[in-house]
């Protein structure tokens, strides 16, 4: 039962994540993806998001020069690890390149080779340890040790009885602004501030939207309940990540020892509205990144979704409360 669970999850994957599915391009050049970034949001700094990370892997065929690119985000966590989307990654991964690039906030071909690159080493799913812990999740580790400095620095794991409901989350990624068939290149990091929602609200969304009662759409509902997934956006729609932005996170500022009143009363009125059937609306001081007076920690990673932006459908993140833990387990018994 465990083993069809995740057979379904990946099948899942294929049907559902029409916005999260890496792009992919046929040429020998290293940055073919230069797609449009996340839609509704504004161009941002990589120092502002300093532990995002932009993963490529190579495909080629033996009787073949041409390469496929395939392109999505990625989370610096550890000087040597990084976190991802596993359907990032074409399996048995060993037999393609895949490159990590650190300190990007444009993604030019001329700047892209300038950047700081390290190489994958190994890599790590969950559900071979354990089961219950598959999902759309993937570790992998580098082949060398970064170095942090302003542009590229870790960000914290959650605890795994740490709850983001209501909290505003920060999205950032290299994907595109929109969702259509065809795109257009621009080359600059973009984020976006959405509201996190909690599972009822995210499950109630849904099932509103997918009166059908698919099975793909249970499914995935079903991964929901289970708190693998959970979704953040607002019920207007407009500001969501979209295809290219899979891998990449979904940051909250969290204060450890004293939140302050303001994030209070902030985390209180969303409550309130959220709970109203999800009537929040996108405040415009809500759109621009706020100073964190405590530490960064990552919510969710990108995963999955229906189109980009969309009213009333969030999009979909990797609760990574689930797999802190085990996170922490191999990097602990891989140093």
């Amino acid at each position: 039962m465990q083993v069809m669970a995740a057979t379904i999850f990946i099948v899942i994957i294929l049907l559902f994540c029409f916005y999260s599915c890496p792009s992919s391009s046929s040429s020998s050049s290293p940055m073919m993806n230069n797609w449009k970034r996340i839609v509704g949001g504004e161009h941002v700094s990589i120092d502002v998001v300093p532990w995002q990370a932009l993963i490529q892997q190579h495909l080629s065929l033996s009787d073949d020069t041409t390469t496929t690119t395939i392109q999505c985000g990625a989370v610096l966590i550890d000087p040597m690890w990084i976190l991802s989307a596993s359907h990032c990654i074409q399996q048995p991964w060993y037999r393609y390149p895949i490159d990590v690039y650190f300190g990007l906030t444009n993604i030019t071909a001329t700047i892209i080779r300038q950047s700081t690159i390290r190489s994958v080493k190994r890599v790590f799913d969950p559900a071979k340890y354990d089961p219950q812990l598959s999902g759309d999740l993937i570790l992998l580790q580098l082949n060398e040790s970064i170095i942090i400095g302003e542009t590229i620095q870790p960000i914290y794991l959650p605890e795994s009885d740490e709850n983001f409901d209501y909290h505003i989350g920060t999205v950032s990624g290299y994907g595109s602004t929109l969702f259509q068939k065809t795109f257009k290149p621009a080359n600059i990091l973009h984020m976006i501030q959405v509201p996190i929602l909690p599972t009822s609200s995210c499950i109630e969304l849904y099932k509103k939207a997918f009166k059908d009662g698919a099975t793909t759409t249970n499914v995935a509902m079903e991964f929901i309940r289970n708190k693998k997934l959970i979704c953040a956006g607002y019920k207007q729609g407009g500001y969501d990540a979209c295809i290219g932005d899979s891998g990449g996170p979904l940051a909250v500022c969290v204060d450890d020892w004293m939140m302050t009143m303001a994030m209070k009363r902030s985390i209180s009125m969303n409550r309130l509205l959220l709970t109203r059937l999800y009537p929040i609306e996108r405040q415009p001081q809500q759109q621009r990144q706020r100073q964190c007076n405590g530490k960064w920690k990552l919510a969710g990673i990108i995963s999955i979704g229906y189109r980009c932006a969309e009213p009333s459908i969030p999009g979909l993140y990797i609760d990574i409360t689930v797999y802190a833990n085990w996170i922490r387990s191999i990097i602990h018994s891989s140093t």
